[in-house]
């Protein structure tokens, strides 16, 4: 379905995506991924995220980011104890050329430590 990570115009879209995040107090490790209403939560390449067959003006993904990516993986799904917050608007993201190639949304996740029953979540975007 995709191409892999090792694709040029893959690392190019990572460049776009990172400058866009450059200034933000993410996490050190974050992870890219579609949250599906049917599937829940899959990783994707940067050209799987921003590529659409409904143009860019329609090719909106999520740009998830974990405080604990490790601790995460065992809520890999939307039925997990936690919710989501997304900024109110897709941003655009362009290439070198400054050719709009697709939107992002920037959401974070809050779960549930099972063991102590404290919420943990992801740090929060600054507005720009």
């Amino acid at each position: 379905m995709g191409k892999s990570n090792d694709d040029p115009m893959d690392k190019e879209m990572m460049k776009n995506l990172v400058k866009y995040v450059i200034g933000k107090p993410f996490p050190r490790k974050h992870t890219i991924m579609y949250v599906d209403d049917v599937y829940g939560i899959r990783v994707f390449s940067p050209s799987q995220i921003l590529e659409s067959t409904n143009g860019t003006n329609n090719n909106t993904r999520l740009l998830i980011t974990f405080q604990n990516r490790e601790n995460c993986k065992i809520f890999a799904s939307k039925e997990a104890p936690g919710f989501w917050k997304s900024t109110p608007k897709r941003k655009s993201i362009f290439d070198a050329s400054k050719r709009h190639i697709g939107n992002i949304k920037i959401s974070w996740y809050y779960y549930c430590n099972v063991d102590d029953g404290r919420d943990k979540s992801t740090s929060r975007l600054r507005k720009s």
